[in-house]
């Protein structure tokens, strides 16, 4: 009489695995955190026995286009920047020319002799200001927290000056700043407007482990009742050498105040 043997493919199941070594343990009275850590190892060889797969995402043919998409919205902005420092460096050869020009044919001379000896190569190499925008490193406190019905803050604004290639540029001119305090359930309240001059501006400058950027502090003020959620902030940067504008607009968010510590 044959006897059929149960054909194996080498892979125990998870309980002939786990059993023996359980045994083992209880037999030998071993601590609880070696049993679990024999379960632990016999769990994970035996996954994959299991037949567990993981998903591979398959290459799209939508990849491509999405890769193109991002790559020419790159070329876009930086070709706008450009754009923008080239019409900064016209506008402010242009203003240099009208002055030499009012000064007479002597200065006029001298002037087009000099503006003709500046090299082409250096001339490009000038770098001019071309953008200017909030961080998202600003930020509004509110002057006392603990009187519901104060409607004092201070206002930080971290304002970054970039050039065509998108670095930092240092810059001289008027600020002008203006901020609406936004508060759930009641109309935009009006809490700033003024000008920051070159010589305030200038004592703003900055340089850091978060970079190097203008600080430009200022103190708020609202008339709405309720607790302040943001500050919708707009300012604009006059460039005394070319009589550009520069704007730049953003919403920053109130912070909490630190709690002092008790005694």
């Amino acid at each position: 009489m044959e006897t059929h043997q149960p054909v194996s493919d080498g892979r125990a199941p998870f309980s002939m695995a786990i059993i023996p070594a359980v045994s083992a343990a209880n037999s030998s009275r071993l601590p609880l955190t070696c049993v679990g850590a024999v379960l632990a190892v016999g769990f994970v060889a035996c996954m994959p026995l299991t037949g567990c797969k993981g998903r591979v995402l398959a290459p799209n043919a939508n990849d491509g286009l999405r890769a193109e998409l991002v790559e020419r919205t790159e070329e876009r902005d930086a070709a706008r920047t450009r754009v923008s420092e080239l019409e900064s460096e016209v506008a402010r050869l242009s203003a240099k020319v009208a002055s030499a020009a009012s000064g007479g044919e002597e200065q006029t001379g001298v002037a087009s002799a000099e503006i003709a000896a500046l090299r082409q190569d250096a001339a490009a190499a000038t770098p001019a200001l071309a953008s200017i925008s909030i961080s998202a490193l600003s930020s509004a406190k509110v002057r006392s927290s603990r009187e519901e019905s104060s409607r004092e803050g201070l206002l930080t604004l971290v304002i970054v000056p970039s050039d065509g290639l998108g670095r930092f540029h240092q810059v001289a001119g008027w600020l002008d700043v203006s901020a609406t305090v936004l508060v759930p359930n009641a109309p935009p309240a009006p809490a700033l407007a003024t000008r920051v001059g070159p010589k305030a501006l200038r004592d703003c400058y900055r340089s850091g482990f978060m970079g190097t950027h203008y600080t430009v502090e200022q103190p708020i003020r609202w008339g709405v009742e309720g607790a302040p959620r943001a500050v919708s902030v707009a300012i604009e940067f006059v460039d005394p050498a070319t009589g550009r504008r520069f704007p730049a607009t953003a919403t920053v968010p109130f912070v909490p105040e630190r709690a002092e510590p008790r005694d």
